[in-house]
């Protein structure tokens, strides 16, 4: 199984033509592959002070 974690600038990508925006219209087409990709995003951590 492949995994990676993206950033929403990728996500971006797929709806404004920018950039690279090919890479991530390729990156998203792994998740109809078999077996599927998995992404794993993350949240901002609150600031501690």
């Amino acid at each position: 199984m492949n995994a990676c974690v993206i950033d929403a600038s990728v996500g971006i990508k797929l709806l404004l033509a920018e950039n690279l925006s090919d890479r991530a219209d390729a990156l998203f087409a792994c998740l109809v592959t078999d077996p599927p990709s998995c992404f794993y995003g993350s949240s901002p951590q609150p600031d501690p002070s």
